[in-house]
């Protein structure tokens, strides 16, 4: 059979809801970046304590979930969050 090519790499920054509500944009307004990829670190990206009550406030008034720091500080990466968020806030 013959090969079948490989789709094009699409750049993260065309997969990612970067609109004000989407996880990419709240991140963005949290810490002023948006996030570069799912391996990205909130807190090496720039992210704080501070930081990072704003994002999860933000991602309780925008998708109506209560997650907490403890579990951004667990889980730390965007794709991780995007997980979460995606699953409605369960694990």
């Amino acid at each position: 059979a013959p090969a079948v090519p490989a789709a094009p790499a699409v750049p993260f920054a065309a997969t990612a809801p970067t609109g004000p509500t989407g996880l990419a944009g709240l991140w963005q307004h949290a810490i002023g970046v948006p996030p570069t990829g799912d391996d990205e670190d909130f807190f090496e990206a720039g992210g704080n304590s501070l930081s990072a009550v704003e994002l999860i406030g933000r991602i309780r008034a925008v998708h109506g979930l209560e997650l907490s720091i403890g579990l951004l500080l667990e889980v730390r990466t965007f794709g991780g969050l995007r997980e979460i968020v995606e699953a409605g806030g369960g694990r």
